[in-house]
């Protein structure tokens, strides 16, 4: 239950990872719309600008993978858990600055912090992915069904932006005010991390048992 809880708080990454399906959203907004020649939103240049820095950010935060495995080893996924939460919501309030920018006509000076935000927002969620192989120790017979909960964590991440773009179409909400709202939900999940997922000392222990 402990894993099954600490995948599902890592599904509120797919915010950040879902690119394609929030693509639309950020340029709708206005976010880029600056570099369209005749004034208006929704020209290629913007189009081409947002997934540069989505699929930038996506990329160079591949980087923390490698060092989400090395920092696990060192720290635990109690605390990868709980700094990856807090660099996603970070990012997230950071993309209030484009946003915001965009619908204050001085898109031209904030559009680059796009790339900015979305690369702590994804940096942050390739920590909290490591969190919950904590608990793979903790349940030595079922190690591989512990992995395909893990991975399937990662592709359910993609789920929370659909309901997103439902509510968004449902209620007329900005993008601004659900990401706000968003914000809420990744500090719970933080609080999900710091709560349920074992310490360093809790997954050698158990390491330790199971050899």
């Amino acid at each position: 239950l402990r894993l099954a809880v600490l995948t599902l708080c890592s599904t509120v990454c797919g915010l950040v990872i879902a690119q394609v399906l929030l693509i639309p959203h950020f340029a709708d907004a206005g976010v880029g719309g600056s570099l369209c020649d005749d004034g208006d939103k929704g020209c290629d240049k913007q189009y081409l600008f947002v997934s540069k820095a989505w699929n930038s950010a996506l990329q160079i935060s591949g980087i923390m993978m490698f060092f989400g495995g090395l920092w696990f080893d060192q720290v635990g996924g109690r605390v990868l858990g709980v700094i990856g939460a807090c660099l996603v919501a970070l990012g997230l309030l950071m993309l209030q600055i484009p946003l915001l920018g965009a619908q204050g006509g001085s898109d031209v000076d904030t559009r680059n912090w796009l790339f900015v935000a979305l690369l702590i927002a994804t940096s942050g969620c390739e920590l909290a992915g490591r969190a919950s192989m904590a608990m793979i120790w903790h349940l030595p017979g079922h190690k591989t069904f512990a992995s395909a909960l893990v991975m399937a964590g990662g592709f359910a991440s993609h789920l929370p932006p659909m309901f997103m773009i439902a509510f968004m179409d449902l209620t007329g909400l900005s993008l601004s005010s659900v990401l706000l709202a968003w914000v809420v939900l990744v500090m719970l999940a933080g609080v999900c991390f710091y709560s349920l997922t074992p310490t360093m000392a809790e997954y050698r222990a158990q390491a330790e048992k199971a050899s």
